[in-house]
């Protein structure tokens, strides 16, 4: 205990030596030594490793890092998004122990970062008219600005402190004294800051907590600097600054490879200049890893009476009918509802009926006159327009009428025609969350949005968008668009027959949420036989930011079931991608969902499945540049099949890198597959041209897509989910669930209580055991 003030805060602190860290167990692992060991038993030496590394970026002045692994520079790099934000490239770090031996994994990383001086802060965000309208609204710009961290002289000039934002005050520094004296704010910085004059004094103080009791200390703007570093809170990025931030992230595999090599090794200590990597005696190589990679072959693409080769990673559907239409039955009626988009003037009946009839003309070219028609005599009301687009309530209160006649009418698909009328406008989240609520939750009837200024303002593209929507038109009533033709290579077997395969994925709320809104799982299951085009999925609700799948069990047994509705029998075989799982969640995978899936098959009367789980990984720094333009593709990146499953994969288990896609821009990223369950088991090359292979069958595209499409599909219907419980996901119920400006505690319950009655009784029968989510 040492003297302190009387009132005045103390605390004792002592330590205690939990663990000792070597390097022996992680040698161990990594020469094969180790093969008891589990990647979570390395976790205590890895993150002691990781410290060593990350010392001398966070101890540079010429650097800023942001969390344990990205380290940003500070004046470099920088480049202007627009709304107070600006893109810093810099460098995520990590050390991996792979059968390559201990790498460290060195990338590019981009980030969005407020800018520095506060006062221009708020300037731009009120005077940014490019962007919408409530991006301007007040309480969007205190929830941007709370919470960020600045640092200001106020005291004594020179002698900065550090303080938290807490939101802005109706006084500015003419009308305010400072901290309960008689001098005004403005009085307060001439005086203390020598003659200095505030330049905006009349703009509204920013307030920061004060001492515990007292009252809040209210600061002007412009004598606040914003520390580095600082992503920014509440909404996402507007679309004009996402687009502008993929332009600067998006830099071809050879400036990534020479920005490591050359600004990143140096600027991170990767050298003989690192005082603390030669005190612990490591050295790190400036040569990237060469590992070897090997190139599936592409399978040949079905359609009803053609066989396409894909070229690099796509192919052309041109003159293609689609591989099956719906199933013969009662003409599916389709019609379609004008929306007007914020205002918006209706657009002319002739450009209405110009993709009208488009649409009618292409669904009778690829093949689905048979079992669709147009019902324009009973379509609801030609022109909707929505007086607040921004609202989720009142648009599907002034959009429910329209859903109810098309009800009535019978209609099956209902094609939204968004206008803007040239404007530009863009739909609002709200708008077209109101759409598919309307349509997936209260009545049952397919949607398919499109955009009708899109459509016009491109006269040589129309053909194009409209085999686009009428790709969503096929799939969405059951029929297939294409498939892959499955094979293995010579030597290796893949038996269809009874084999289903599903996947699964869990989504969480964003930083504007309402605290404690649900996270949303889906799991979707092939029900046809052995082509694995045909994807329903089911949803759940759980537990906020929960990633294990709570409902694991009952979502696997619906889509069982519905496999033996369609097959007329269970299947005998799953094989399961599962996305977004973490590596240090791979063991909870194991203790908690692969036991409900088991469990999920018994009761659907199979005793005994033949079960393959792998992890679906996204979100890794993995990258991989050819060394042979033999194996480059037009954008610099490996080819369309490339994979990699030595070197950089683990030693023990069977995980391997597929790049299934064409890299379109930038650096392409390959999916990581990690193998947990093979009871069927699989050899390498079969397992890994079968997930290839599926990478072909997503049916709303003419190219392979990255993520093999089971894991794909669940995401997409892990998104389609949020348009259900919008309010509570972008914040707009937040009122709902403050007293005084607070948030209530103890809310938990009454969120989830909220988000159920908004998703009723789940998805439409009409429209649930379909693709409706495409």
């Amino acid at each position: 205990m040492w003297p302190h003030t009387e009132g005045e805060e103390y605390y004792s602190i002592s330590f205690r030596n939990e663990q000792q860290l070597t390097s022996d167990q992680l040698m161990q692992y990594v020469t094969g030594a180790g093969s008891d060991l589990y990647i979570d038993d390395l976790a205590p030496s890895l993150s002691g490793y990781n410290i060593i590394f990350a010392r001398y970026p966070r101890k540079s002045q010429e650097l800023v890092s942001v969390g344990k692994h990205k380290h940003f520079p500070l004046n470099s790099g920088h480049h202007k998004l627009g709304l107070a934000l600006e893109a810093v490239r810099g460098f995520y770090t990590s050390l991996r122990p792979q059968s390559h031996g201990i790498t460290l994994n060195v990338n590019v990383c981009t980030s969005a970062f407020v800018i520095s001086n506060l006062l221009d802060v708020l300037q731009e965000l009120r005077r940014n008219t490019q962007l919408p309208d409530d991006i301007h609204r007040e309480a969007d710009i205190i929830s941007f600005i709370t919470g960020l961290q600045v640092q200001s002289d106020y005291e004594q000039r020179g002698n900065y402190k550090t303080l938290k934002v807490t939101g802005i005050s109706n006084l500015n520094a003419m009308t305010s004294k400072f901290r309960g004296s008689d001098e005004t704010v403005r009085e307060y910085f001439r005086s203390m800051w020598r003659g200095v004059h505030l330049q905006r004094p009349g703009l509204s103080l920013i307030k920061f907590a004060g001492p515990e009791g007292q009252q809040a200390l209210l600061l002007p703007a412009e004598c606040m600097q914003v520390l580095p570093g600082q992503s920014p809170r509440g909404k996402l990025l507007p679309p004009a600054c996402s687009a502008a931030m993929i332009i600067q992230a998006c830099k071809t595999p050879v400036e990534n490879a020479r920005m490591i090599a050359e600004t990143g090794l140096p600027s991170l200590g990767l050298n003989a200049q690192n005082q603390y990597l030669r005190n612990f005696g490591i050295m790190v190589s400036d040569e990237m890893a060469v590992v070897p990679m090997r190139k599936l072959v592409a399978p040949a693409i079905q359609y009803n009476s053609a066989r396409v080769s894909p070229q690099p990673g796509r192919w052309n559907a041109r003159n293609q009918t689609v591989f099956s239409a719906p199933a013969p039955r009662t003409k599916i009626r389709w019609s379609r509802l004008v929306v007007c988009i914020d205002g918006a003037a209706r657009p002319q009946f002739a450009e209405v009926a110009n993709l009208e009839k488009k649409l009618q003309a292409g669904i009778n070219a690829v093949g689905l006159a048979t079992g669709v028609e147009f019902l324009a005599s009973k379509t609801p009301d030609h022109f909707v327009k929505p007086t607040d687009a921004q609202s989720f309530e009142t648009t599907v209160q002034q959009l429910t009428d329209s859903f109810q006649r098309a009800s009535a009418g019978k209609i099956g698909v209902l094609v939204i025609m968004f206008s803007g009328n040239g404007r530009g406008k863009r739909v609002s989240s709200a708008l077209y969350s109101a759409v598919k609520y309307l349509g997936d939750i209260k009545f049952g009837i397919q949607t398919i949005c499109s955009v009708l200024d899109k459509f016009q303002s491109n006269e040589k593209g129309q053909d194009q968008y409209v085999a686009n929507l009428l790709l969503k038109f096929n799939l969405k009533l059951g029929g297939i668009n294409h498939r892959a033709v499955l094979g293995m290579p010579p030597g290796h077997k893949f038996d269809p027959t009874g084999t289903m395969i599903m996947g699964a994925d869990v989504t969480h709320p964003g930083p504007a949420s309402v605290p404690d809104s649900p996270s949303i799982a889906a799991v979707v299951g092939s029900c046809d036989r052995g082509i694995f085009t045909n994807f329903p999925g089911s949803v759940s609700l759980q537990q906020s930011r929960k990633e294990m799948i709570t409902d694991m069990r009952q979502m696997v047994r619906e889509r069982i079931a519905e496999y033996r509705r369609v097959v007329g029998s269970p299947p005998s075989k799953i094989i399961f991608y599962r996305d977004g799982v973490s590596e240090s969640q791979y063991a909870t995978v194991m203790e908690d969902e692969v036991p409900q899936i088991r469990q999920a098959c018994r009761e659907e009367g199979i005793q005994n499945v033949m079960l393959t789980l792998a992890i679906v990984g996204k979100r890794h720094h993995t990258r991989f540049f050819p060394v042979d333009e033999r194996d480059v593709d037009q954008t610099g990146n490996p080819q369309p099949g490339s994979i990699v499953d030595r070197g950089v994969t683990d030693i023990y288990d069977f995980d391997f890198f597929l790049q299934a896609h064409q890299g379109l821009k930038g650096t392409a990223r390959p999916c990581h597959y990690y193998v947990l369950v093979d009871d069927n088991k699989f050899t390498a090359d079969a397992f890994q041209n079968l997930t290839y292979q599926l990478c072909y069958n997503f049916a709303r595209a003419t190219r392979s897509v990255s993520v093999c499409t089971p894991a794909y599909y669940a995401d997409i219907l892990c998104e389609r989910a949020r348009c259900y419980i919008i309010p509570l996901l972008s914040g707009a119920h937040a009122q709902k669930y403050k007293a005084g400006g607070k948030w209530i505690p103890d809310r938990a319950p009454a969120v989830m209580k909220g988000a159920n009655d908004m998703m009723g009784a789940g998805v439409h029968p009409n429209v649930r055991n379909t693709m409706y989510y495409l």
